[in-house]
């Protein structure tokens, strides 16, 4: 069972998706019609066969649409009305839809003595039809994912499931996003808080009365976040000193500057489990400035600076340290950092190697031992 934290379930309409010409007839019996379309689409009304009746057409009870009496137009409002078309075949061309063309119509017949034979209303809806869904996953927690999807249109109509199992539906959402004008599409927005650690085929179908589109998004298990990263400089000898930086997390990149001047940068870790990750390197022991070591993965962000001092103690015993990547870190990038004042030289120590430390399940990455030199 898929736990969800927010539901929102309605039925969805039933209504036929508009295809091509919009036609609304307004012959047949005196009850009231349903006619949807979409935006842009060329809209028709067709007319009921009858001679020597005049035919009166009014909208939302106030627009004098048109008056015909058997083949004769006798009044036409060029508002509404882009187009004759051909009232010898009783049918009336609006052109192509529009927003304001939505409304309850009422038609009329009389004779030639003005006696109200029949009425016919007609309820007609034009749409935006609705754009590709844009689908998003946020980490929250290890716990707790939001994934949202929006579109354009109007009334639009959600429905959301993972691996073809039912999570939401939606009916004729319409939260506006934009400021959209009367002519202009809205765009709707609707978001879903699910397990942390859920995956598979997430898709979002978006439809209303005119249109339908889908998107489907693979989701990925959330990682836990890094944590403040912790910084350190040890004095090796006046040549030399090991700086070290370590973070909690799953998947931790580690970047590290010095005076916003890059010195490293770490791939991100493959672990999907809370673990314990690190970095050291030595810089030349005369090194000062502001070290900073930031630590990232998919779900935060955090950084820590120091101020590095120079080594004095002349005492000190050269310890070799090479560079380490612990817990998962695939491979270390290391970035010659050349700025004002400092050279660095290298010296190669033995061809990188994999050592797996029993049954603890991580991996340490050895690479080649980094020296920064103040300038003489």
């Amino acid at each position: 069972m898929i736990p969800v934290y927010v539901t929102v379930v309605a039925i969805l309409g039933s209504n036929a998706l508009g295809q091509g010409v919009i036609e609304c007839s307004f012959s047949g019996s005196s009850e009231t019609r349903q006619c949807f379309g979409a935006v842009g689409q060329p809209l028709i009304f067709h007319l009921p066969n009858t001679e020597n009746v005049e035919i009166r057409l009014t909208k939302d009870a106030k627009h004098r649409i048109l008056k015909a009496i058997s083949e004769r137009l006798m009044y036409l409002n060029e508002d509404f009305l882009r187009q004759t078309g051909n009232i010898y075949n009783r049918t009336i061309t609006f052109g192509n839809a529009m927003k304001k063309h939505s409304g309850d119509y009422l038609l009329q017949e009389f004779t030639a003595e003005g006696k109200n034979l029949k009425n016919v209303n007609l309820h007609l809806k034009i749409h935006a039809p609705v754009s590709v869904p844009a689908v998003s996953q946020t980490c929250l927690s290890p716990e707790k994912m939001t994934v949202t999807c929006s579109s354009e249109g109007d009334a639009v109509e959600f429905i959301f499931t993972l691996d073809n199992q039912l999570l939401l539906q939606t009916r004729n959402h319409n939260q506006s996003l934009s400021n959209s004008t009367a002519e202009e599409p809205s765009v709707s927005r609707i978001s879903i808080d699910l397990h942390g650690q859920l995956t598979g085929n997430f898709m979002c179908q978006v439809r209303n009365n005119v249109s339908e589109h889908e998107t489907v998004l693979n989701l990925t298990a959330c990682k836990e976040p890094v944590s403040d990263p912790n910084v350190s400089q040890t004095c090796l000898s006046p040549e030399q000193m090991n700086i070290s930086c370590s973070a909690e997390g799953d998947g931790v990149k580690f970047t590290l500057s010095l005076d916003d001047n890059e010195l490293m940068q770490t791939r991100e870790g493959s672990t999907g489990k809370l673990n314990v990750s690190n970095v050291s390197f030595i810089l030349h022991g005369q090194l000062v400035g502001k070290l900073v070591c930031r630590v990232q993965n998919d779900v935060s962000s955090e950084q820590t600076s120091i101020q590095l001092t120079s080594c004095n103690d002349a005492s000190c015993t050269l310890i070799p340290v090479a560079v380490a990547v612990v817990a998962g870190l695939v491979s270390l990038l290391v970035v010659s950092a050349i700025f004002l004042g400092i050279k660095h030289f290298k010296r190669r120590t033995n061809q990188p190697r994999s050592v797996k430390e029993g049954n603890a399940g991580d991996e340490n990455v050895y690479s080649d031992v980094i020296y920064f030199k103040a300038k003489d």
